[in-house]
């Protein structure tokens, strides 16, 4: 996740967050991970994840995401980069 001075971006808004919604903003990497059997970690399991631990606050959810990929990738070498970003809305703003 970067920033190339020379890329042409599209700006898109979202004025409905609400408390308790996570963001994630991620590179490919993450849903992509594979096991050793060649699975992929992919956008179910990490919904799953994101919905199970949504209680607790967004450096929590972020640590059990990345223990998850881990676990997942069960120590296969990794094949991209893995980039992501955890925020939550709380009644009191971002975290």
């Amino acid at each position: 996740m970067g920033i190339d001075a020379n890329a042409d971006y599209q700006e898109h808004r979202f004025d409905g967050l609400r408390a308790c919604q996570i963001l994630v903003l991620a590179t490919d990497g993450l849903w992509e991970a594979k096991n050793n059997r060649g699975e992929k970690l992919g956008l179910d399991r990490l919904c799953k994840l994101l919905s199970d631990c949504a209680h607790l606050p967004a450096g929590e959810i972020r640590e059990r995401v990345a223990r998850a990929e881990q676990a997942f990738g069960d120590g296969g070498p990794q094949s991209d980069d893995i980039s992501f970003v955890i925020i939550k809305v709380t009644d009191t703003g971002i975290q």
